[in-house]
Parts: structure tokens; C-alpha cells; sequence
């Protein structure tokens, strides 16, 4: 199958992966942004199973349930980017136990209506009897909503007069006691909620922590298969340059699928359709558990979600979870990847229609492969899950994009026999002389990366009408033809001579 250099245009055998002509990596090209980004899909669902209590967030009437949860969470991530060590408790409706610790700080919290009920609800009794939250250290820190702080202080101080915190004598201890939260009541109700600007903040704060991992390794992994194909300092620079760029765009692509994907789950049909996941799921992960292999591997992917051993009906329970979030998650990175793709068929004519479903098909088998190898690859913790859904993502675009290859040709395989075409006229129009003078064109075109999907883009769109590919080849002569007046400008001058010269030249030749 043809396959082109996308640094210089130049068509390469069917295994070869580096350029002989620029050294240009073009494996990293199969690896393109779908299947990199593909990764949000799963890291996305980990991140929202494991960080935020999303099932909970049913604000009712007047903010009657769900805000509660919503403020846990939202009071946990202000630590986490505090660079905090937390550690969420309250998941295992321990008795009368924290809802996270912060160090060695053990956090109640309580978001209710006014500051009495706020105060009341860490008491017995409806707030006649004693405070209930304690650890080994003491009375736990409660929580309560900052717009609420001073006034909850105050009452603690009038509980502690009271006799109702035990081993606390000193009304003055109260500020130790109450701690005042990150955010208000009112914001809490609206972080329940979907479609305000509260819960877009905290859906953003919690996709920021996944996606500078996303970055991270994906600069790393970018970065050193750009560098094995680099042959000066300043190939180096560029591929570092280029891999932050990458690594930067798959961040907000894992950004902006975490928030799109928490806000669905806040909506009603976002929790009808993972409801509906959620059984598919069971009956599925149900029917794999009967097979012993399957089972081992089960609780090893739970296990490895939650950084403990997981077993039975516990296991399978999480995998299941995370099975659900990740189909709405999953929906989320598809629409997100498909934008761009969608812009180019819809509005710019950037590309055809069969390219575009091409593209599609590439796009969620990609993401299908990343699920499968992320949550396969979660046996080995959530790094394990990045690697395995990179790969997960790569294999099943790349088959994916063989058999789709076999269909029709890429718009970009035929714009480059295009470029083919612009860069023969060009050399007969500039009087390219020598293999020395073609390469040297060839390396600067290289090193400005001037050959790159945004030229194929514009070529495709410009002819796109009535197929005019003599449109499209003058395009390409535009864009190149720089480059080759360059090198015919550093050609030697030739002086002509003078008429006295060639006088004297003609009386030599005369003489002799």
C-alpha cells in the first residue's frame, strides 16, 4: 500500500517507517490525534469513578439532596490542587467516620440550609445530644459552607459551653473544630447541577488533574519516537516543541471530554442512558465472571482502580461502574474528536464525504481499542491504563484504517501525487540543475514542515467543486515555489564582460 512522507511528500516503500529523504519518523503519523486522544475516553471514566460521587448529585427541591455529596467532592479536589495527600473515606459508610482525611486530618462535612442545621446535623439528637464525629486525635474538623463559617463557629462555641463536645472544655476551640469549606451553599446546589457556570468549574478542575497526566505522558511518548529519527540539536528542539504542542492538544481533548461527559451524567438522559449502560454491562461482566480466567482478570482490574484488593460481588460491582461511566465518556471523546473532522466536511469543504465516514469509523474503533486496552491494562494501575489504552487506541485505528484503505484511497494520497506533479514544474521553472540544488530545496521544505495536512486540506478544498486538479497543483506551487526561488537566488552571478574585454579577447585569438 502507498504511503507518503507527510514532512517532505516523498512516497515510501510499504514497511518503511523513516524518510531516506528528510529522516522525517513517519510512524508517528499512523499515530495520528484520534488514536492518541482515543486515551481520554477511558482516563476520563476513571477519573470521574474514582474523584467525584456523581450518582449522588441529584439536587431536588430547594437544594434537598445531592449538594451534600456535591460539596464533599468539590472540597476534596480544592485540597488535591492545594497538592494535598487525600484520602477519601466516606465511600465506605463507615459509621459516624469521615468523609476524607487530609494528611492526618479528619474532615466531617455538612452543607445543610442555615448554619443551625449545618451545626445540629454533627450532633445527636437533632442537635440536643453530643457532637458524633470523632477520630483518634479528637473531634473531627466539620465542614461547613463558607458563607456559613462565622455564624457555625458561634454555635460551636455555645455547644461547647454546653458540655456537648467531649474532651473539649475551651469554647475557643470551636475555630479549630469548624472548618470553613471551599465553596458556599448556594454553589454546592449548583455543582449538583448541570448547565451553570459553578458546575462547569468544578468539572473543569476535575478534568485538569487527569489532563496534565494526559500531557505529560504524551509529551514523553511523543517526544521519544520523534527523537530516534533526529540527526542535529535542532531536529531535537523541534521534536520537543512538537510533542509539548501534542501533548497539550490531547490535555484539552481529556479536559474537555470530562467536562462534557460530567455534565451529561448530570442531566436526566445522561442518567437513563448509563442506567441502561449499567445493565449491559452487569449482564455482560456477569456471563465473563463464570469463566475462571475471566474472573482472576476482573478483580485485578478493580483492584487495580481503587489501589486495593477488590474480590466477588465488590470486583464486579466497580468494573461494572466504570463499564457505564465510560460508555457516556466514550460518546463524549467521539463527538469531541469528530469536531474538527466535521468542520472540515460541513463548513471549509476540507475534505470528501467518503473521507469524512472514513475518518469516523477510524475515530470510534479507536476509541472502542482504547476502552478495551485501558481497562485491560488497569490490572497494572492507572498508568498501566494510559499504556494500554495508547495502544489499545493505535491497534484498533491502524486495522480499522487498513481495511477502510482497501475501500478508497486517503484525499491525502491523491493530493500528494499533486505534489508530485507542483514540484516537477517547479524545478523546470526555476532551472533546478542538480540532485544538489533538489535536495536543498527538499531540506528547507522539511525543516519548515511546509508539506502538512493544512496544505493537503487546502489543496482538496480548492478543486473540491469540479475536481480541478490543476487548482490544486497551482495551490501547491504557491505554497513551495519559495523554496526553490530561494535556492536559484544562491546561485553563483555569472559577469558578463565588458565590451574592452571581449575586444581584447577577439584581437588575442586574432594574434595568435
Amino acid at each position: 500500500m502507498k504511503h507518503y512522507c507527510l514532512n517532505c511528500g516523498k512516497e515510501l516503500e510499504d514497511k518503511q517507517y523513516v524518510c531516506p529523504q528528510c529522516h522525517h519518523n513517519v510512524y508517528l503519523d499512523s499515530i495520528d490525534d484520534k488514536m492518541v486522544a482515543a486515551s481520554a475516553s477511558i482516563l476520563s471514566a476513571i477519573n470521574i469513578e474514582t474523584n467525584t460521587q456523581w450518582t449522588k448529585y441529584r439536587c431536588g427541591k430547594d437544594g434537598a439532596t445531592g449538594h451534600g455529596y456535591a460539596a464533599e467532592d468539590a472540597n476534596a479536589l480544592n485540597d488535591i490542587l492545594s497538592f494535598n495527600n487525600v484520602k477519601g473515606e466516606g465511600r465506605n459508610n463507615a459509621k459516624d467516620g469521615a468523609d476524607r482525611i487530609v494528611g492526618n486530618t479528619h474532615i466531617q462535612t455538612k452543607y445543610c440550609a442555615t448554619p443551625q442545621a449545618s451545626v445540629n446535623a454533627a450532633f445527636g439528637d437533632n442537635g440536643t445530644g453530643n457532637y458524633r464525629y470523632y477520630s483518634e486525635y479528637g473531634p473531627q474538623s466539620l465542614e461547613v459552607p463558607a458563607d456559613q463559617y462565622d455564624l457555625c463557629v458561634s454555635l460551636m462555641e455555645e455547644k461547647i459551653r454546653n458540655g456537648q463536645v467531649e474532651g473539649v472544655s475551651d469554647p475557643g476551640m470551636a475555630k479549630d473544630i469548624v472548618k470553613k469549606g471551599s465553596c458556599t451553599y448556594a454553589q454546592a446546589k449548583n455543582i449538583a447541577k448541570a448547565g451553570n457556570i459553578d458546575s462547569l468549574v468544578f468539572d473543569a478542575k476535575t478534568g485538569a488533574v487527569v489532563a496534565l497526566s494526559s500531557l505529560g505522558v504524551s509529551f514523553c511518548v511523543k517526544f521519544c519516537l520523534s527523537a530516534m529519527s533526529c540527526r542535529s540539536q535542532e531536529d531535537l528542539k523541534a521534536a520537543a516543541q512538537l510533542a509539548f504542542l501534542d501533548g497539550l492538544k490531547n490535555g484539552t481533548i481529556t479536559l474537555t471530554t470530562t467536562v462534557l461527559s460530567m455534565q451529561i451524567l448530570r442531566t436526566q438522559f445522561g442518567r437513563d442512558f448509563a442506567a441502561a449502560m449499567q445493565h449491559i454491562s452487569k449482564s455482560s461482566i456477569d456471563s465473563l465472571y463464570k469463566l475462571g480466567t475471566a474472573k482472576g482478570l476482573v478483580h485485578d482490574i478493580a483492584s487495580g482502580l481503587w489501589n486495593k484488593s477488590l474480590s466477588g460481588a465488590s470486583a464486579k460491582g466497580v468494573v461494572v461502574k466504570l463499564l457505564r461511566t465510560n460508555a457516556i465518556t466514550g460518546m463524549a471523546t467521539f463527538v469531541v474528536c469528530s469536531i474538527p473532522d466535521t468542520y472540515y466536511y460541513v463548513v471549509s469543504n476540507g475534505i470528501s464525504a467518503p473521507q469524512f465516514i472514513k475518518n469516523l469509523v477510524v475515530s470510534g474503533s479507536s476509541i472502542t481499542g482504547a476502552t478495551v486496552g485501558g481497562i485491560l491494562g488497569l490490572k497494572y494501575g492507572k498508568v498501566g491504563a494510559f499504556v494500554g489504552s495508547m495502544a489499545g487506541g493505535t491497534i484498533a485505528g491502524w486495522l480499522s484504517k487498513v481495511v477502510a484503505d482497501k475501500i478508497r484511497k486517503d484525499d491525502a494520497e491523491t493530493m500528494h501525487e499533486l505534489i508530485k506533479i507542483a514540484l516537477l514544474e517547479l524545478s523546470n521553472e526555476y532551472s533546478i540543475q542538480s540532485q544538489v540544488e533538489f535536495d536543498e530545496v527538499i531540506r528547507q521544505i522539511s525543516f519548515d514542515r511546509a508539506i502538512d495536512t493544512d496544505l493537503l486540506r487546502v489543496m482538496y478544498s480548492v478543486g473540491a467543486d469540479n475536481n480541478d486538479d490543476e487548482a490544486r497543483v497551482n495551490i501547491a506551487k504557491l505554497a513551495l515555489g519559495y523554496y526553490f526561488d530561494t535556492v536559484a537566488r544562491n546561485r553563483k552571478a555569472i559577469k558578463m564582460p565588458t565590451e574592452e574585454t571581449l575586444l581584447e579577447t577577439i584581437n588575442t585569438i586574432e594574434t595568435n
